[in-house]
C-alpha cells in the first residue's frame, strides 16, 4: 500500500495518544491532564483549519488511512491509538470543527473501556450519542454523508429538548404551544419585545398568552442550546435576567422566567455560560447574575465543572459561585473529602473553610492526616479560619504527633486562635533550649505567631530572642531575631522601646534597620 508523510497529522494524533494513555492513570480534572489535552485540541484545530469541511480517516489494525494512502509515521503512538480504535471495531474517524475539549476527553474514556463492556452499552458511536456528541463521528465513510449524520443526530437532540419544554411547563398552556413550531433565531427578537408587551400589560389575558409565547421561546432557546448555534441565546438570557432583577416585572412572570433557567441548565445552560466567561470577560456579571438565579440543582453541575475545569480565571469564578451556596452543597464536599483524588479533596476544603463552621471541625481535623501534604497545607488553612477552641485543639493535636511536615505552618495558624492553650504552645516552642538551632524553622514560625496574637504575656520572651547574641550560629540566628523585633510592633512600650533605640545602633546592619524602621511606626513611644 502507498504511504504519505504528515507532520502536522502525526503529531496530532501522537498528541491524542499520550492524552489516552495518561488518562488510564489519572481521573478527570487531574493537574497532569490539562496541558496534554490542550496540546491535543491545538492541534486539532490546527488541522481543522486546514481542512474545514472536517478530517476523515480510516482506522487500520496498526495505522491510520487516508485517501487511500497509509500515513507514514516516525512514533509508535499513532499505531498504538489505532489498534485501540480497531478492537473497538471503530472502521473511520471523523473530526469535525464544533471539537471540544471534553468531547475529545469523554472519547478518550470511552476507549479505556473493554470492548466487550462497550458493546453491551450499545457501542462507541451510541455512546457520543447519549453525550450529544457531534464533533467526533465514528464509521461514517464520507464527510457527505457524516454531515447529515450530524444534522441528524442536531435535530433529534433538539426534538429531545422541545419534548422537555413541552411537558408540564405552564398548566397545559406548553401542550397548546407544542402544536406550534417555535420561533427560529431570527425571530427570537421580536418573541422578546411580545413578551416584554404582555408583561407591561399584565392582565389575566397576558398572562395566559404570557404563559403560551413564553413556552415558545423556552422551545427555541433549548433548540439552540443543544446545537452548533448555542451564541444566539444571548439576547434571550439577557433579556431573562433583566426580567427576574426588574422589581416592576410580576411574580407569575418572574416565576417563569425562573422556571425556564432552571429547565435549561439540565441542557448545559451552566457550562455556556462559563465558555461564554472563558471567551468573553464582559460577560461576567450576567454570568453571575443568572447562575446565582439557578436552585439547588445548580450546585454539584458547578462542584462538577469545577474538579474538571482547566482556566484558572473560571475556577476562581466557580469558586465564588460556590461560595455562595455554601450551605446547600455542604453535604456534597463532605462527601468528596474521602475522594481518592487529592485535588478534589483540597477543592473541598477550601470551600468547607468559608463557612467557619464550628461543626466541621473534627471533618477539617481527618485531613490533617492526609497522605498528600496539599491537602494537609489546606487543612490547617480551613482550622485556621475557625477561631474556635475546637480547631485550636485539633491543631495543637497535630503539633504532638511524632511525624509533623507541616509543623511550621501549623504553628503560624495558632497566631489566628485567640485561646491560652494556643499561647502555651507558641512560648513553649521558643523558649525551648536549642543551641544548634534544629528547630530554627518552628521557632521562627512560632515567632510570627506571637507576633500575630499581640498578648502581652509573650512580651518578655521576645524581648530576650531580640537583644539575644550567640556566639554560634550568629547568622542562623538573625532570622529569629529580625523575627522578634516584627514581633514586638504590637507589643510597644516604653521598655521596649528602649530597646529597639539600642538595637537601632546594633553593629548587625540587618538587626538595626529592623529596629529603626518598626520605631518609625505609631506606637507606644509616640
Amino acid at each position: 500500500m502507498e504511504t504519505f508523510s504528515d507532520p502536522a497529522l502525526e503529531q496530532s494524533l501522537a498528541a491524542l495518544a499520550r492524552l489516552f494513555k495518561l488518562a488510564s492513570y489519572y481521573h478527570d480534572g487531574h493537574p497532569a491532564l490539562q496541558q496534554p489535552l490542550r496540546q491535543a485540541i491545538d492541534l486539532m484545530r490546527q488541522l481543522l483549519q486546514r481542512q474545514p469541511e472536517g478530517l476523515l480517516l480510516k482506522v487500520r489494525r496498526q495505522g491510520f488511512e487516508r485517501e487511500g494512502q497509509l500515513l507514514r509515521c516516525g512514533s509508535t503512538l499513532p499505531a498504538d491509538l489505532a489498534t485501540r480504535l480497531f478492537v473497538h471495531r471503530v472502521t473511520s474517524l471523523i473530526v469535525l470543527d464544533d471539537l471540544t475539549e471534553r468531547q475529545l476527553l469523554l472519547l478518550v474514556r470511552l476507549l479505556l473501556m473493554e470492548p466487550a463492556q462497550m458493546t453491551a452499552a450499545g457501542g462507541l458511536q451510541h455512546q457520543l450519542e447519549q453525550h450529544r456528541v457531534t464533533g467526533l463521528l465514528l464509521n461514517q465513510f464520507d464527510l457527505t454523508t457524516a454531515a447529515r449524520y450530524r444534522q441528524q443526530l442536531r435535530e433529534r437532540q433538539q426534538a429531545q429538548g422541545e419534548t422537555a419544554a413541552d411537558s408540564g411547563f405552564a398548566d397545559g398552556s406548553a401542550n397548546q404551544a407544542g402544536n406550534q413550531a417555535a420561533p427560529l433565531p431570527a425571530d427570537l427578537s421580536r418573541q422578546l419585545r411580545l413578551l416584554q408587551k404582555l408583561i407591561d400589560e399584565d392582565s389575566p389575558t397576558s398572562r395566559q398568552n404570557f404563559a403560551r409565547q413564553h413556552a415558545l421561546l423556552l422551545q427555541a432557546v433549548q433548540s439552540l442550546l443543544t446545537s452548533h448555534q448555542r451564541d444566539q441565546i444571548l439576547p434571550a438570557l439577557q433579556q431573562w435576567d433583566f426580567w427576574c432583577h426588574n422589581d416592576q416585572t410580576g411574580p407569575f412572570f418572574r416565576q417563569h422566567c425562573l422556571d425556564a433557567l432552571n429547565r435549561l441548565s439540565q441542557l448545559g445552560l451552566v457550562n455556556f455560560l462559563l465558555d461564554l466567561v472563558s471567551h468573553d470577560k464582559r460577560q461576567r456579571p450576567l454570568t453571575l447574575r443568572l447562575i446565582g438565579l439557578l436552585g439547588e440543582q445548580a450546585g454539584p453541575l458547578l462542584w462538577q465543572r469545577l474538579i474538571e475545569e482547566q482556566d484558572p480565571q473560571i475556577r476562581r469564578l466557580l469558586s465564588q459561585l460556590l461560595s455562595q451556596r455554601i450551605t446547600e452543597i455542604q453535604p456534597l464536599l463532605l462527601r468528596h473529602l474521602h475522594d481518592e483524588r487529592w485535588f478534589v479533596v483540597r477543592n473541598a476544603l477550601v470551600l468547607l473553610a468559608e463557612s467557619r463552621d464550628v461543626r466541621l471541625t473534627d471533618d477539617l481535623a481527618a485531613q490533617l492526616y492526609h497522605s498528600d501534604e496539599r491537602v494537609v497545607r489546606e487543612a490547617i488553612r480551613a482550622l485556621a479560619r475557625i477561631r474556635q477552641p475546637a480547631a485550636c485543639q485539633a491543631l495543637l493535636r497535630y503539633l504532638d504527633t511524632p511525624a509533623c511536615p507541616q509543623a511550621p505552618m501549623a504553628l503560624r495558624a495558632l497566631g489566628s486562635q485567640n485561646d491560652p492553650a494556643a499561647l502555651k504552645r507558641l512560648l513553649w516552642q521558643i523558649n525551648q533550649r536549642d543551641p544548634l538551632l534544629r528547630e530554627l524553622v518552628c521557632c521562627r514560625s512560632a515567632i510570627e505567631a506571637l507576633g500575630e496574637q499581640a498578648d502581652p504575656a509573650a512580651r518578655a520572651s521576645l524581648q530576650r530572642i531580640a537583644g539575644h547574641r550567640p556566639w554560634l550560629h550568629r547568622n542562623r540566628y538573625r532570622q529569629l531575631r529580625l523575627a522578634a523585633i516584627e514581633a514586638l510592633t504590637g507589643l510597644r512600650d516604653a521598655a521596649v522601646d528602649q530597646q529597639l533605640q539600642q538595637l537601632s545602633h546594633d553593629a548587625d546592619r540587618a538587626v538595626a534597620e529592623a529596629a529603626r524602621q518598626v520605631l518609625q511606626k505609631p506606637g507606644a513611644g509616640r
